[in-house]
């Protein structure tokens, strides 16, 4: 199935909306933060899906979708209305309902960027399915098991940016022939060599790619690039939403589990990422802060600077996900931050109750607190971990506060306090260019 173009009108901020999509190359949709890309793909997928993932109320307009699809040597024309919460397919006759059915709607994947590291436990079927892919593609499997890939007794060790590359290339390698996959910021933690060799993976791949960047990524990325508009000026009241999780994750989730036999299922050796005295491989940057504890109460230091990067991250309108990982020093060297259970129960406690008391209202489940072990020579080192919060991203048109009345925003070295001026002239950016969560 190929996608050729979509046209959408008055969709909330994507007023008039009109794309060609590329069947050869890989579509890259670029624009800033605001501007509909995560929509968009949301859109998408949904104009192929038995249930409606698309909520849209607006006021008395009505919203409008056109795809124009093809598989194989027939083209087909996918039309739907969107009004007071309700959505309709639109058939011209007889004769194109009986050619519709024959289209293979499920061969549309969606899947982000954000769920790749964190959601879901990294096995040995994923490093099986991403050297199989990279063989099949004619390449050695040594980019990605390298030096770095040591087996060591009972563990192995494979760091945080390998993996990310084994979950990027064992997602693609469920991914049928002929088919759309549709993805939202895959590439926001790697670096450009890794991202050069993901591309050429996927040009041999005989599947149409539609991805999302934001403008400082698109510059690293080759193929069809589409700049997606942000309209500015009038405050749309009428928005498409959405369940980010529910369509972006777990439908790809359940396809990569439905295919797996139990016994592939199965970790056999324990797999860490971090080495005691070991430099990390990746870099500090605008969605990725190291912290390392140097006081006796880890649990106090961890939730007062938590609360206050999450507060940051979710105010800087940050793409895709921000990590904080206390253990690392400023250097990238593994140090580790020692925590009993108790510990780890009243960081997790405390961080929630934090996120409950910003203003305006925030859901704790954008924020995930994971605790990754150590390997100090042949063992797991005890109670030593990295502790990784990591944000979703929440785009909003408004500031929040943290629990005491204090707003920080994002910089790339880190994190800035605002006064009353900054935050004045930072909701008055934010008015001239009203726009909803993308």
């Amino acid at each position: 199935m190929i996608i050729d173009n979509v046209e959408i009108a008055n969709f909330g901020f994507l007023k008039d909306v009109k794309l060609n999509f590329d069947s050869e190359n890989i579509n890259i949709i670029e624009g800033v933060n605001g501007s509909g890309k995560t929509t968009l793909l949301a859109i998408l997928y949904s104009m192929f899906q038995d249930e409606e993932k698309i909520e849209y109320i607006g006021e008395g307009e009505m919203a409008h979708v056109l795809l124009n699809v093809r598989e194989g040597s027939e083209s087909f024309r996918l039309e739907k209305y969107y009004k007071n919460g309700t959505s309709e397919f639109v058939v011209p006759s007889l004769g194109d309902m009986k050619r519709l059915t024959s289209l293979n709607y499920h061969n549309v994947y969606l899947y982000s960027g954000e769920f790749l590291n964190y959601d879901y436990q990294f096995s040995d079927i994923m490093i099986k399915n991403a050297v199989d892919l990279l063989n099949k593609c004619g390449f050695s499997d040594r980019r990605i098991v390298n030096d770095n890939f040591h087996i060591i007794e009972n563990y192995r060790y494979i760091s945080g940016g390998q993996q990310a590359v084994i979950r990027i290339l064992n997602m693609l390698s469920y991914i049928p022939q002929d088919s759309v996959l549709l993805l939202d910021a895959p590439f926001a933690m790697l670096d450009t060599g890794t991202i050069a060799l993901l591309l050429m993976v996927m040009r041999q791949l005989q599947i149409q790619i539609i991805l999302t960047a934001n403008m400082h990524d698109a510059e690293r990325l080759k193929g069809n690039k589409i700049y997606l508009q942000r309209e500015d000026g009038d405050r749309y009241h009428g928005y498409p939403t959405f369940q980010y999780k529910e369509i972006f994750c777990r439908d790809m989730r359940t396809l990569i589990y439905n295919q797996k036999r139990e016994d592939e299922q199965r970790v056999e050796n324990k797999i860490v990422k971090y080495i005691l005295g070991k430099e990390v491989g990746e870099a500090e940057g605008r969605n990725i802060e190291y912290k390392e504890i140097k006081g006796n109460h880890p649990c106090n230091s961890i939730v007062d600077v938590a609360e206050i990067y999450i507060n940051a991250f979710l105010n800087s309108r940050v793409t895709g996900i921000g990590v904080i990982k206390w253990g690392i020093s400023d250097d990238g060297i593994v140090k580790g931050v020692k925590l009993s259970k108790k510990d780890r129960d009243e960081i997790d406690r405390k961080i929630s109750e934090r996120i409950g008391q910003m203003k305006p209202y925030v859901s704790a489940d954008i924020v995930q607190i994971q605790y990754e072990n150590i390997l100090d020579g042949n063992e797991i080192a005890k109670d030593l971990f990295i502790v990784e919060v990591i944000i979703r991203q929440w785009t909003s048109d408004i500031l929040f506060s943290t629990s005491k009345g204090d707003v920080y925003i994002k910089t790339e070295g880190g994190k800035k306090k605002l006064d009353v001026y900054d935050i004045q002239n930072e909701l008055k950016g934010r008015l001239r260019n009203s726009r909803p969560i993308e």
